[in-house]
């Protein structure tokens, strides 16, 4: 199943395929290399043998003892900044790429309309709210208003849901580092469901949560507005 490519707004690029597997696995040495919660592998150059097994010996997303290695079936959405995205293509294309890689890498500097940073790519297989939640992070790197608006609600939140929210992250496997960003993207575009998820047993907060909801979509329909 190929690749395909859509600037979604402006130096945003929504990378799609219908299988879960196509994606995530043309994604992932380039989202770990990002953002991946293991030190050994966030900024280094690691095999996909590698990754394997530190992801199969160090996740607990399965919730079971047994040793396995369930990224392909883990990860629907992918998201990186223009500026990772180059390094990656850097480091790694010293060394054999999957075909499914070279493939992203073409799709995305074939419409690259210049050698930049400012640029973000966004991949998916599913559904409009795992876009929206891609978008999010898009906006937070590429747009300094969405990030400022964003981060104001989110200073605004009471600890004890943030805290709740940092745990939740923590358990699906991301880095400290993106705590903010991932915390404003699934507040923002969750559907209830998964943002009842997130607070377990605890109280949601929703009338924060319809704030950050609100902010977003008014924030997307500007967005579409300028394109058109």
């Amino acid at each position: 199943m190929p690749l395909s490519i859509d600037e979604i707004t402006d130096g945003v690029f929504h990378i799609q395929t219908e299988s879960q597997y196509e994606i995530a696995s043309a994604f992932m040495r380039v989202q770990e290399f990002y953002e991946s919660p293991f030190k050994e592998i966030r900024g280094h150059f690691f095999t996909h043998e590698q990754y394997m097994d530190v992801y199969a010996y160090g996740s607990d997303r399965s919730g079971s003892d047994e040793i396995t290695f369930s990224y392909f079936e883990d990860w629907v959405g992918f998201n990186i900044p223009g500026n990772a995205f180059n390094k990656w293509v850097k480091l790694f294309s010293k060394y054999e790429l999957w075909e499914k890689e070279e493939n992203l890498i073409n799709l995305v500097y074939d419409n690259l309309k210049k050698k930049t940073d400012n640029f973000y790519v966004i991949g998916t297989y599913s559904t409009a709210s795992v876009i929206d939640h891609e978008l999010s992070h898009a906006w937070y790197y590429l747009d300094p208003a969405y990030k400022r608006t964003m981060l104001s609600l989110l200073r605004k939140l009471p600890k004890r849901i943030k805290k709740q929210c940092a745990q939740h992250l923590k358990k699906e496997g991301y880095t400290s580092r993106v705590y903010n960003d991932e915390i404003i993207a699934y507040l923002s575009t969750n559907p209830m469901t998964r943002t009842a998820e997130m607070f377990g047993d605890k109280e949601v907060p929703w009338e924060k949560v319809l704030e950050f909801q609100l902010t977003f979509k008014e924030f997307k329909d500007e967005k579409i507005d300028e394109d058109n």
